[in-house]
């Protein structure tokens, strides 16, 4: 405590300065890093989201084309002579 008590006053108010000033950089340090990551995890977590929505409107349409699909194998089959007989089993 004595060497603080023997500097000048100039001395310990540019200490007291440079003191806060180092932890501002510390901070504002702090505060990039955190903001980068967040703004990373965001970008990835949206495409993720983009690509989760393209593979359901691919399974949507895919859903589709089976249901027309076994529309027409079913109204195509009744009319099959192999089919007629196996419809008559069920």
């Amino acid at each position: 405590m004595q060497f603080f008590n023997n500097l000048k006053m100039a001395t310990k108010l540019v200490g007291g300065f440079g003191i806060v000033l180092m932890l501002f950089v510390c901070v504002m340090a702090i505060y990039h890093f955190t903001v980068k990551s967040t703004a990373d995890n965001f970008e990835n977590l949206m495409n993720v989201n983009v690509a989760i929505a393209a593979n359901a409107a691919n399974i949507k349409t895919m859903m589709k084309q089976c249901r027309i699909d076994e529309k027409n194998f079913l109204a195509t089959a009744k009319n099959s002579p192999k089919m007629v007989i196996l419809w008559n089993f069920s």
